[in-house]
């Protein structure tokens, strides 16, 4: 009896000092031991307090003050600082202090999509194999816990910054470690990976309300699932996914990031919205924009992966939803400012939409960020985009751009994967050739060629032009 009432007694105790300690000044997640800041700009750290209290940061051998608002939340900039690490701070409040160690600053990228950005280095084995390279203590990621919700939350569920040691390794993202490990490399600066992903999410998941403006229908139906007792009867018949529904994940993942101080984005999602190409087109731009207005510094870079090759080979030219989707995508990379596109289309298999293959597309991605975001013009970051048509004779003449070193095929096989048409539109087998630095392309078929498609299937694996630097072309299509 004795035992059970000195439980009781310090359940009692532990409950008061976690209900004062709700009045303490508190620190989001993304704020703790081992975290990565941003190089060269003014560096936000924020939590709460109770109203009016003074908040202390000491960092760098400088202290900053502030004072916590009316709705009990506080913020401060820090003096912007070169790369360097790892350093100390510490945060006090009336009766509180927190020490935050090994923080490192460098560059932080926040890496979003669906699963192929999810998909950990233990999904790909034994495609790849941790070697005794991998092994960076100044590449740090944190992950941030899947939670879809209705309204923008502050903080986000997360264990916490890990460190890229062959411990902690198998839960990175793997596109977003290879992507890291290639700037890291490169740069000599620490690299801080902010994982925000969710397998099956689609792009309208990731877009805030204000983002969704030009797109009625999904404004819509996110107002239809804000009452409760719609959301019970449809999470009883199944039929709501959190990371389905327009705005969830922006408002839960997204919305309590944006606020810490990043280089860049790396993007990896399509696959959920492949029966909506043209869609695309509009709410893929909208997103990157609403991102970049959030998340407050300008154009940062935004670097994504056109979608992989998948399901079955067909030598025949039919519908592709697959193909309309990656043509969003390439439009895209055209309109968006800064952006970057990392394209994939040999890495893929056709009986997995999970590529084991992580480590060619983060490298690809950080040739984009070399050149977009680090300003080396001496990098070859893409494989021929095409660019021109002109019909001469009974041929069609291509002309592309980022030709690097000069037009080739993978392992120097006959050039492959190209279709045309003439007035009736019906495409069909195409021979193509390399002139120099442009592509020819005729059939027996067509003697009046109108146009051309290339790499355009679900799964053209037969498809094989690249650049001297081996970065394949984008599949494109010259008719529109």
């Amino acid at each position: 009896m004795k035992k059970l009432l000195l439980f009781n007694l310090l359940l009692v105790i532990v409950t008061a000092n976690i209900s004062i300690g709700y009045s303490k000044v508190k620190l989001p997640r993304l704020v703790g031991d081992g975290m990565v800041l941003q190089r060269n700009v003014k560096i936000p750290i924020w939590g709460w307090a109770d109203s009016l209290e003074i908040v202390e940061v000491s960092f760098k051998g400088k202290k900053y003050k502030t004072q916590a608002d009316q709705s009990k939340r506080w913020s401060i900039q820090l003096e912007s600082a070169e790369a360097g690490g790892p350093y100390q701070m510490t945060v006090k409040g009336i009766d509180s202090e927190y020490t935050i160690s090994d923080i490192y600053i460098g560059d932080v990228w926040l890496c979003s999509g669906q699963s192929n950005m999810n998909w950990r280095m233990k999904q790909i084995e034994p495609a790849y194999s941790l070697q005794p390279e991998d092994n960076f203590t100044a590449i740090r990621h944190i992950e941030v816990g899947r939670k879809g919700t209705n309204t923008p939350e502050d903080d986000i569920l997360s264990i916490g910054w890990r460190k890229a040691t062959p411990e902690q390794l198998p839960a990175y993202s793997a596109v977003a470690y290879f992507f890291a490990k290639e700037l890291h490399q490169k740069l000599n600066v620490p690299i801080g990976l902010i994982s925000a992903s969710w397998g099956g999410a689609t792009a309208e998941s990731w877009a805030s309300q204000e983002a969704l403006t030009e797109f009625p229908h999904y404004l819509a139906r996110f107002d239809s699932i804000q009452d409760p007792e719609k959301v019970k009867v449809l999470t009883a018949k199944k039929e709501l996914q959190v990371h389905h529904e327009p705005i969830m994940l922006y408002n839960g993942m997204i919305a309590p990031v944006v606020n810490y101080g990043m280089k860049g984005v790396i993007w990896y999602q399509g696959e959920s919205n492949v029966s909506k190409a043209e869609e695309y087109k509009h709410l893929m731009p909208a997103l990157v924009e609403n991102w970049r207005k959030k998340i407050g510094q300008g154009n940062i870079p935004f670097l994504f992966v056109q979608l992989a090759n998948y399901k079955a080979y067909n030598p025949k030219m039919v519908k592709s939803e697959w193909a309309e989707l990656r043509d969003a995508q390439l439009n895209n990379w055209k309109t968006i400012p800064n952006s970057g596109m990392a394209v994939a289309i040999d890495v893929g298999e056709a009986k997995d939409i999970h590529p084991k293959n992580k480590w060619t597309v983060g490298q690809r991605l950080a040739l984009s960020a070399q050149y977009i975001a680090y300003g080396n013009k001496q990098v070859v970051y893409s494989g021929p985009i095409y660019k021109e048509l002109k019909i001469v004779g009974n041929k069609a003449r291509l002309s592309f751009d980022h030709l690097g070193s000069g037009l080739s095929t993978r392992n120097n096989e006959a050039l492959s994967g190209f279709y045309i048409a003439g007035a009736d539109g019906n495409f069909v087998p195409a021979t193509a050739v390399i002139v120099k630095d442009k592509v020819e392309v005729s059939s027996t078929e067509v003697s009046s060629p109108v146009s051309v498609r290339y790499a355009w299937q679900d799964n053209p694996e037969t498809s094989n032009l690249i650049n001297k630097e081996g970065l394949p072309a984008s599949p494109f299509k010259t008719d529109r």
